[in-house]
């Protein structure tokens, strides 16, 4: 049975040695070092993962779970007397409420914690909760399972990049491509849809938009370079990355100035497209202001405003108004720094001044889109915000 940590009971199984005091005894003060290889550890997560079965009753999951094997993290037991001394543990799983974790030694239910993750960007998360549940799991090597529910509710992909659900649009005259597609992309946050024509490609990418859209530029009758014009003069502001045989730099020419991100080499294979998902997926920009508190209400509407102002510069851009993308890479030059997001104001800066040099419309289209890509990126809320109750 998985970890549940939004289960708030704690049983010990029958076949558990004995862990010390009963179940009424004060809170525990320290944790022993976990004592087998990576290895070892490695092939325990994997075969707890292989026995999950689906949710259901109690074991129902209030948030989606996410694999998350970041390495060892650090995690100290607390009490009313300084925090004991921090050791690592090995994680499993993580959700937006709670973490999965091997332990070496029997905790019990209602033990306050403090963790430490490390963020997918760098540095790491200090976040306090509670173990609600943990296991013994017969060995060898001597380990526990607990699930640890956080005071805080956090946002995932900060810590895992994958548990951002990702909607990929192919373009695509060719079914069995479609099909070929949802084989090499076959991943759980992943959601495929395709369209055959030109119309069916705006009226999907209006619909629902998606994050990423590719394009067979190998099929005269879709007209991709006019496809990838509509829909940049509709708004869509996500990457459009082209597919082709043929490459070089006339093909990249005239992608840059239909509106296409680039363009990916055909053959596809899943080790080309995973590599382009890793390019193309930002890690989000979290305002240098976000712990401040009086600062926070302030920051969240100023986001809020940003993929306005995001459309505004493509539309711009689009139809060709130097002039008016030079306003408004000003006007984000002027108030993106005060909000903490230096990174905007340094690209609104090289925006303006391309527009004001009259550059060619393929460079200045391609500056734009990258300051409209840190503009969709940028959040107000740190690693973790309040917890909510549902």
């Amino acid at each position: 049975m998985p970890v549940d940590a939004s289960s708030s009971t704690g049983h010990r199984s029958p076949d558990a040695p004995p862990a010390g005091p009963s179940a009424g005894a004060p809170a525990q003060t320290t944790l022993a070092r976990l004592r087998a290889d990576a290895a070892t550890l490695e092939r325990v997560l994997d075969r707890l993962d292989g026995r999950a079965g689906p949710s259901n009753g109690i074991d129902l999951r209030r948030h989606a779970r996410f694999r998350y094997r970041p390495g060892r993290i650090s995690i100290e037991l607390l009490r009313d007397e300084p925090p004991a001394h921090a050791v690592e543990v090995v994680t499993r799983n993580l959700s937006a409420g709670g973490v999965g974790v091997l332990l070496s030694q029997f905790v019990f239910a209602g033990q306050r914690c403090r963790l430490s993750l490390p963020l997918s960007q760098g540095g790491a998360e200090l976040v306090r909760g509670q173990v609600v549940r943990c296991r013994y799991l017969p060995g060898p090597p001597v380990l526990h399972e607990a699930g640890i529910r956080f005071d805080t509710t956090l946002v995932p992909q900060l810590f895992i990049p994958e548990a951002r659900s990702l909607r990929v649009l192919l373009v695509d005259e060719d079914r069995d491509n479609h099909a070929l597609l949802e084989c090499l992309l076959d991943r759980p946050h992943i959601e495929i849809a395709c369209a055959a024509n030109r119309i069916d490609a705006a009226a999907l990418a209006l619909a629902r938009v998606p994050d990423l859209i590719l394009m067979n530029l190998d099929q005269g009758g879709l007209d991709p370079l006019g496809t990838c014009r509509d829909l940049r003069r509709a708004g869509f502001l996500g990457p459009i990355v082209g597919l082709a045989v043929d490459t070089g730099e006339a093909l990249a020419s005239r992608c840059a100035a239909a509106g296409f991100t680039g363009y990916l080499a055909r053959p596809l294979t899943r080790e080309s497209l995973d590599g382009l998902l890793r390019s193309l997926t930002p890690e989000p920009l979290v305002s240098t202001l976000s712990g401040d508190a009086r600062a926070a209400p302030l920051v969240a509407r100023f986001v809020e405003t940003l993929r306005d102002r995001a459309r505004e510069l493509a539309l711009a851009v689009e139809r060709g108004d130097g002039a008016a993308v030079h306003e408004l890479a000003r006007d984000m030059r002027a108030s993106a720094g005060s909000y903490g997001f230096p990174t905007i104001t340094d690209e609104a800066v090289r925006v303006q001044v391309l527009a004001a040099d009259t550059c060619d419309s393929a460079t200045l289209r391609a500056a734009v889109y990258d300051l409209i890509h840190l503009c969709l990126a940028a959040r107000a809320a740190p690693a973790s915000s309040p917890a909510f109750t549902q």
